[in-house]
């Protein structure tokens, strides 16, 4: 059920309309979760806009004004009327980046530490406008919708297309171009676009909008298993299974996913299913050989190599963005590390690459950025969960799809991947907001009188926070 609509004509001032008062119970569509237009009770700003452009020209690379953008969006924020937020996750990558500035002192590679550090110096720019940009519930919907749209546009239409007319894949996995050129990097990111459709489905009520979620979220799974990224596809499964877990208890409410399921699981090809089932003969080193060219064997050695460079340098690090000197330096010195693993190579793991290249304080750091929001989220989850159910659903959904993607990160490299760090700030939004109690728009965004005034006094123009 939808909420009430508010009439154009009410003057009832001394009494809390219903459809301002928060749920009671736990029914589904309660005020939490409104049907209104995209653009209603949207308060525009030189920083939203500018942060769009942002997110338009690192997902599509058809615009390179990423820089640009990112620098009106910083000189607009004093503007914004919330004022500066710094708090969540923000103190903790601020204290990763100073670190990774102090390992320029201790470093061998200066030079490539100084580019690096300044990536990350970009990024954490990043976090804070998106911090103080999406301040809003109507805000919030925009950029996932928003997202999703360009997701949609670029990346995912580009994959299809590859992969189904044009017929280029890397040794039969799907790849794009730009940063999605890797397959396991393309179905990482793929993890947290779904985690944001299904976000979206958990509480909006526009049909037009719940529809292409739909679509989306299983063209994105179909992506997933087309790249057959084992990492990633560990990762899908345990989203998968925790968000369909209440669905379980309800059989006519596993229908329409089995369905969609069954659609999907036609385009996927039997190579897929054979590497993806490599995943259970982990200690058959020579059957993983035969079934997936030695790449898993390949990543133990990579693996190997990545331990010794951090028990060489435990507390500093070889500096941020200097692995893959180090590794080949280190591949160099031992004689037992064989020829897929020598040369300038990647860790092939986040974590091992985080602790390699900025050692235990810095790994400490890193871990506080991303545990910190989701302990957080976590408990306000289960404290809504009863009186705002779908925004909890919602909050869940988020940090599934973090969940996801770090699983997905054992097996792949993706610390300075910013779409991470935009969904930890999104996560941190989402558990703020959620803490404000559920409020109503009206209609393409006519004001609604507040509760509580005296007869006679003036109307507050109030939209969705």
């Amino acid at each position: 059920m939808t909420a009430p609509r508010i009439s154009r004509g009410s003057r009832q001032l001394g009494r809390t309309p219903a459809a301002l008062l928060p749920p009671t119970s736990g029914a589904r569509g309660a005020a939490s979760a409104p049907k209104y237009p995209l653009f209603a009770g949207i308060r525009w700003s030189l920083a939203l806009v500018a942060f769009a452009a942002y997110v338009y020209s690192i997902t599509s690379y058809k615009v390179h004004i990423g820089t640009e953008a990112m620098t009106v969006a910083l000189l607009a924020l004093p503007l914004e009327r919330t004022g500066l937020r710094f708090g969540g996750p923000i103190p903790w990558m601020i204290a990763f980046l100073g670190w990774c500035a102090l390992g320029l002192a201790t470093t061998s590679y200066p030079d490539i530490v100084w580019d690096q550090t300044i990536e990350l110096a970009k990024i954490a720019a990043v976090m804070i406008v998106a911090a103080n940009v999406i301040t809003t519930r109507s805000r919030f919907r925009l950029y996932v919708v928003f997202t999703l749209a360009i997701c949609a546009l670029y990346p995912v239409r580009g994959t299809l297309i590859n992969y189904f007319l044009v017929g280029e894949r890397l040794m039969g996995r799907a790849v794009w171009n730009h940063i999605y050129n890797n397959p396991n990097d393309l179905a990482a990111y793929c993890l947290l676009q779904i985690s944001l459709t299904v976000a979206l489905l958990a509480t909006e009520r526009t049909r037009w909008i719940r529809m292409c979620a739909v679509v989306g979220a299983a063209i994105l799974a179909l992506i997933i298993l087309l790249t057959q990224s084992r990492g990633a596809f560990i990762g899908l499964a345990v989203f998968a299974l925790i968000v369909f877990r209440d669905r379980l208890r309800e059989l006519k409410r596993l229908v329409g996913p089995l369905i969609v399921s069954m659609i999907v699981l036609m385009f996927v090809p039997d190579s897929a299913w054979k590497r993806f089932g490599t995943i259970t003969k982990a200690t058959d080193t020579q059957s993983i050989a035969s079934e997936d060219n030695g790449s898993a064997d390949q990543r133990r050695q990579l693996w190997g190599v990545a331990v010794s460079v951090i028990a060489e340098n435990p507390v500093t690090g070889v500096g941020l963005g200097a692995y893959q000197e180090a590794h080949f330096a280190a591949a160099n010195r031992s004689s037992s590390v064989g020829p897929a693993a020598r040369g300038h190579r990647d860790a092939h793991s986040t974590y091992l690459r985080v602790l390699a290249e900025t050692g235990v304080v810095g790994f400490i750091c890193f871990a506080g950025l991303i545990g910190a929001v989701l302990v957080n989220a976590e408990r306000q989850r289960r404290r809504i969960r009863s009186v705002q159910p779908d925004l909890a659903q919602q909050l869940g959904c988020l940090e599934l799809g973090l969940v996801g993607f770090l699983v997905a990160g054992i097996w792949g490299s993706y610390e300075l991947l910013v779409f991470l760090y935009l969904h930890v700030i999104l996560i941190h939004v989402a558990t703020q907001l959620s803490a404000q109690p559920p409020q109503q728009v009206a209609p393409r965004g006519r004001p609604i009188p507040v509760a509580g005034r005296r007869p006679g006094d003036k109307y507050l123009r109030r939209f969705a926070n």
